[in-house]
């Protein structure tokens, strides 16, 4: 009977392998993923590199210190903390650059009407002094034709304008 290492000679190397892999353990099938395997393309090749990257994973998980894991996860916790923080941000900004267009037209909307109301001002400015300098002329005009015809009593508000009662 061969022992579990033996292979008889002029087998093929994927005959050996599979008998080495059966009777040798799963530990051999481990060493062939993690060493040369990882080297072929295809579906064996990332499987040993899938096994070797886990591999070093655990490795380094074993060789971090309890206080470097409560440190890490700290950190992590901080990372995600700061990162829905700067979520916040952007949103919280955005609202604000909301608010501050709509500002913006509401003062624009203000400053139109303010000219408009300026506008109009001017424009009843210039026809009271059009209607005050008119009735002058019709006071002027009446004293002309007969100085004893009686003139209407002027209003208190128009008094300082036509300089008489």
């Amino acid at each position: 009977m061969l022992a579990n290492s033996e292979v008889p000679e002029g087998t093929p190397w994927w005959i050996a392998i599979v008998f080495l892999s059966l009777t040798a353990g799963g530990g051999s099938l481990a060493v062939l993923l993690r060493s040369g395997m990882a080297q072929v393309p295809g579906i064996w090749g990332a499987l040993a590199r899938r096994r070797q990257a886990k591999a070093a994973e655990r490795r380094a998980r074993a060789a971090e210190l309890p206080s470097e894991r409560v440190t890490n996860a700290e950190i992590e916790r901080l990372e995600r903390r700061y990162n829905e923080l700067a979520k916040d941000y952007e949103e919280d900004k955005r609202k604000a650059d909301e608010r501050a267009e709509a500002q913006d037209r509401r003062a624009e909307a203000q400053e139109r009407r303010l000219d408009e109301l300026e506008r109009r001002i001017t424009v009843a400015n210039n026809r009271f002094f059009v209607l005050l300098g008119f009735t002058r002329q019709v006071i002027d005009v009446v004293r002309r034709l007969d100085a004893n015809h009686p003139l209407p009593e002027v209003p208190p508000d128009l008094q300082e304008w036509f300089g008489h009662g």
